[in-house]
């Protein structure tokens, strides 16, 4: 290792054993896989207890990983608490598939890959099973990027949290092994800064029409993300099943109005109170792309012929599943005007 790599190496973890470690995971055990001493973790969180790294602004995390078997391991990092973190993971059995790198930012306990999906938070790469790989995240303000030596990475170009610092940690759903870990600090890292590699990743943007602010029963007006899509583990834990959003319309004339939307995990649709449309979309693992449950706008559609005047706008909203609880709705038709979400 030369002299310039171990000034930019601000702290280094062989992960023999979790004694380093905030354990938030099922299970963290030592030992010994494919020729290297590690920690096989199950489900959940790792984080680093070294006093110098729980507030680290930007940066650049490496860890060696090896799975045994389909698995979700990445790394945590601006970590709030164990139920708050960026992260960003890779699945070697999506090997070669467009979700071979996946950005999840976790709110309030909950992952959001539903909602945070596509080519400006999704990437294809080709990651091993049975073997050691290295995998790195970079971070600085706003964007990060992340996936394997040697590859091109998933670039973000909009974290999804607000936090500037927090904490560094590993994370897997699924058995995975984890060695080495290290943090380097970014200013020294120009060979690898997070503007310099490849052309920039499709930056995520809302529809036209989207309805990008609804008022949330009980709560107040909740926004959706850059990106047109509501996020409601942002505003709520996931103790809270079921939620109310209501926004107001008006009409000059009568007018058929034309619904697109998108949702999870189950939804009931009203109209000036009658209930119009009922749908469940849950996950299917064995379903391919359509069975992900992305929330993507144009899954439901209808229309409805609506008189000239006020008229009132209700979605019930259940979760049922960790993966990303939110809508995306796009509402048309001649002469329509939505109303503020206060009102």
């Amino acid at each position: 290792m030369s002299r310039e790599t171990l000034r930019e190496l601000l702290y280094s973890e062989s992960l023999a054993d979790s004694s380093h470690m905030a354990i938030y995971a099922q299970k963290a055990d030592a030992a010994h896989f494919a020729g290297r001493a590690c920690l096989r973790v199950e489900n959940g969180l790792l984080m680093l207890n070294e006093p110098s790294m729980t507030s680290v602004r930007s940066g650049r995390v490496e860890v060696d990983i090896a799975a045994e078997g389909p698995c979700f391991p990445g790394v945590a990092f601006r970590i709030a608490d164990p139920e708050n973190y960026e992260m960003v993971y890779s699945q070697p059995h999506s090997s070669g598939q467009w979700d071979a790198l996946q950005y999840d930012p976790v709110f309030n306990g909950s992952n959001t890959w539903q909602i945070y999906h596509g080519e400006a938070f999704q990437k294809q790469a080709e990651v091993p099973m049975g073997k050691w790989y290295t995998f790195f995240v970079e971070f600085s303000g706003s964007r990060a990027k992340a996936g394997l030596l040697g590859q091109d990475p998933l670039l973000v170009e909009e974290l999804a949290t607000s936090r500037s610092t927090g904490g560094i940690g590993v994370w897997t759903y699924l058995p995975a092994h984890f060695a080495n870990l290290r943090v380097y600090d970014l200013a020294f890292l120009d060979s690898v800064r997070i503007t310099a590699e490849g052309p920039a990743a499709p930056t995520a943007s809302a529809s036209q029409g989207i309805i990008t602010d609804w008022l949330a029963q009980g709560y107040g007006v909740v926004t959706c993300e850059p990106h047109g899509i509501l996020n409601l583990n942002r505003y709520f834990a996931l103790s809270q099943r079921e939620v109310v959003l209501t926004r107001k319309f008006s009409l000059d004339g009568e007018t058929t109005v034309a619904m697109s939307f998108g949702l999870s995990d189950d939804l009931t649709l009203s109209v000036d109170g009658l209930a119009l449309y009922a749908t469940t979309k849950a996950f299917r693992p064995t379903a391919g792309r359509q069975g992900r449950g992305y929330i993507e706008l144009g899954t439901c559609r209808m229309t409805r012929k609506l008189s000239a005047g006020i008229h009132n706008l209700e979605i019930k909203l259940k979760v049922t599943e960790p993966f990303g609880w939110g809508l995306v709705f796009t509402l048309a038709g001649e002469g329509l005007r939505l109303l503020p979400a206060s009102r």
